[in-house]
């Protein structure tokens, strides 16, 4: 009998660096069930391009041309349901947490592995809860996801669970949820160290 093929996902690359969209061209063929279906080198461009193509993922740079990278994917999701993955080369934080409000999926540095970057697709085009980071080193395989993410900014900023929960309009069961698992995913045993963890690793 016949092997199913697996589900075909489109996806759109926004990238104004050529040599970038090449590799990540080149990275994406070797997966038989994602497709290309467009490049653009600027953010109109990119923006437009979603809107005609409706793909599954965008893969978005953040210092575009014209339109940046937070207000492509703010557009993108206001109109379509295409999930958005950043890309980006460097460790803004302020940005960081601009694209996530903008409704980013997930967020990696262009320093990140082949296997990072697959990760990170699968777990987006799974509609799993979304990836933001992942954590390096140790923990190569354990994603920090957004809700995670929004609890560490919010433990940066000196608030407590009760705080927490009441910001983010979540239960204080899942606000202590989030925290346990950034200690784990961290190498972490108390606030104090999973901050220092994680700005070690460049997540706050």
């Amino acid at each position: 009998m016949p092997r199913s093929q697996p589900p075909i996902a489109s996806v759109v690359l926004i990238e104004d660096h050529l040599i970038v969209r090449d590799g990540l061209r080149a990275l994406l063929s070797m997966r038989r069930d994602l497709r290309i279906a467009g490049e653009a080198a600027d953010g109109a461009q990119g923006l437009a391009l979603i809107d005609a193509c409706r793909p599954e993922l965008a893969l978005v740079d953040l210092n575009l041309p014209g339109l940046d990278g937070v207000e492509v994917i703010a557009r993108a999701k206001a109109s379509t349901s295409t999930k958005c993955i950043v890309l980006t080369s460097d460790h803004d934080d302020e940005r960081a947490k601009r694209a996530i409000a903008a409704g980013a999926d997930a967020f990696l540095l262009k320093t990140c592995s082949r296997a990072e970057l697959y990760a990170t697709i699968d777990h987006v085009l799974r509609h799993d809860d979304p990836l933001t980071r992942l954590v390096a080193d140790e923990h190569p395989t354990s994603p920090v996801t957004a809700a995670e993410l929004r609890v560490l900014f919010a433990i940066k900023a000196g608030k407590t669970n009760e705080q927490i929960a009441r910001e983010l309009n979540i239960s204080l069961n899942t606000v202590k949820t989030h925290v346990a698992h950034l200690f784990r995913k961290l190498g972490a045993g108390n606030r104090t160290s999973a901050l220092a963890r994680a700005q070690t690793q460049g997540l706050v």
